[in-house]
């Protein structure tokens, strides 16, 4: 409820811009080191413009998108004709018509989407619900509590994730972490000390 459904808007306008370029590369490969070249299905989770969905799209992945705003429908469906309104707030059990998709994806991706969440851990537990035995959660979230500035607090955000929270919000959501790194470090560090 906090975050404006006009950033969606914003978030196509900045599709270009070196960082979720960057982190569209570090999802790729992602899904590459998990997968190889094998056919997949992935879910991009809160996908606001369709910013992932569109670079994984445009790599050949088979991928489809949900998110709770028609604004953000609007931009996803031209990505993917099979996506869907989902609130990730809400247990897909509660959600009318969300059986036909459980289990369905090789990977589930919550790119920039749990640090909106109040509840986090429910949030990883709604993912899991579309991702196929043996499947992959795909998270990106901003990082470093000491980076925090008031573009966080306008973007809705309820935190900052270092490495340990996330591990600890996957074992609380009874995930196994298989790997947690921080990207784009060095820009970090360049951030810290300008500060």
């Amino acid at each position: 409820p906090d975050y404006e459904s006009s950033f969606i808007e914003h978030l196509d306008l900045s599709k270009d811009h070196f960082w979720f370029c960057h982190r569209n590369r570090v999802i790729h490969r992602a899904i590459k080191e998990a997968f190889g070249e094998k056919p997949v299905r992935i879910l991009d989770m809160g996908a606001g413009s369709g910013n992932i969905l569109a670079y994984l799209v445009g790599k050949g992945i088979d991928a489809d998108g949900s998110d709770l705003y028609d604004e953000s429908l609007k931009y996803i469906g031209k990505y993917s004709p099979n996506s869907f309104r989902y609130d990730i707030n809400v247990k897909p059990d509660e959600c009318e018509g969300m059986g036909k998709f459980k289990g369905k994806y090789d990977a589930v991706i919550l790119g920039d989407v749990i640090e909106h969440l109040s509840d986090p851990v429910q949030g990883l537990k709604n993912a899991k619900y579309f991702c196929k035995i043996g499947g992959r959660i795909i998270v990106t979230a901003p990082a470093l509590s000491k980076l925090w500035t008031e573009y966080d607090a306008l973007s809705g955000h309820k935190r900052r994730y270092d490495i340990n929270m996330i591990r600890e919000e996957f074992d609380r959501a009874g995930i196994k972490c298989l790997l947690a790194k921080y990207f784009f470090f060095t820009a970090a560090v360049g951030l810290f000390l300008g500060r």
